[in-house]
């Protein structure tokens, strides 16, 4: 598997990079990208197939930042507005905040898109960051911390789910961006520093219940401790 964490600034690459230095990254290759989808097109070569990462909101709206830009992807000509009402109408209306669910496209929706053609890319994992556009940080860590932690555990599940249910459509590279750090403002250490633990941790090659603990500990610092009755 490889993860592809993405932003068009300076300092989000740079804080990526230096979260994965601290940790130990095993079972996973982590790439950084400074750049915008279609340039990532020309830099990574995909055998199976890519999904996208669409922080987006719970109304599943997709005309705005990075959404918009993703959205655009998916549709040769850039008639964004299509893929928003193809994601929409998957989502039923109103997904819940930090759920990751998996938006397929037939080949007739994305063959001859940019998407397809430059990375393989066949479907969106929507994952709400906010209910609706609007201001996230509050100057709570620990919450924010935990909430980046699980949108991208949440992310990294429904694709394992996915490629077990469906073997023959194995997505084998993921793209996310930067979660909350635009319209939500969420400071971009902590957000950098969140998304790669959560994926070093869930690839890490540990036990269930090491992984359980490493898992806890980091979002809210409890680890055993917190089940010591249970262990």
């Amino acid at each position: 598997m490889r993860v592809v964490l993405l932003d068009i600034g300076e300092k989000m690459p740079d804080l990526w990079r230096r979260a994965i230095g601290r940790r130990r990254v095993s079972g996973v290759d982590v790439v950084v990208f400074k750049g915008q989808l279609p340039q990532l097109g020309a830099y990574l070569r995909t055998v199976n197939r890519t999904s996208i990462v669409s922080p987006g909101n719970s109304a599943g709206f997709m005309g705005g930042g990075f959404d918009k830009s993703l959205a655009s992807f998916f549709r040769q000509g850039g008639d964004w507005k299509v893929t928003e009402m193809h994601v929409r109408l998957s989502l039923k209306g109103y997904v819940p905040l930090g759920t990751a669910n998996l938006v397929k496209f037939d080949a007739e929706f994305y063959k001859t898109s940019p998407a397809w053609t430059t990375l393989r890319a066949s479907s969106i994992i929507h994952v709400p960051t906010m209910r609706a556009p609007q201001k996230l940080w509050d100057g709570s860590i620990s919450r924010w911390r935990g909430f980046v932690f699980d949108c991208v555990w949440a992310v990294l599940v429904e694709v394992e789910a996915a490629n077990k249910r469906d073997s023959s459509q194995i997505i084998d590279t993921i793209v996310i961006p930067s979660l909350g750090t635009g319209y939500g403002e969420l400071p971009q250490d902590l957000v950098a520093d969140a998304m790669v633990a959560a994926i070093t941790i869930f690839f890490d090659d540990i036990g269930s219940d090491e992984k359980t603990f490493a898992a806890l500990e980091y979002v809210d610092g409890c680890g055993k401790e917190g089940f010591v009755e249970e262990i």
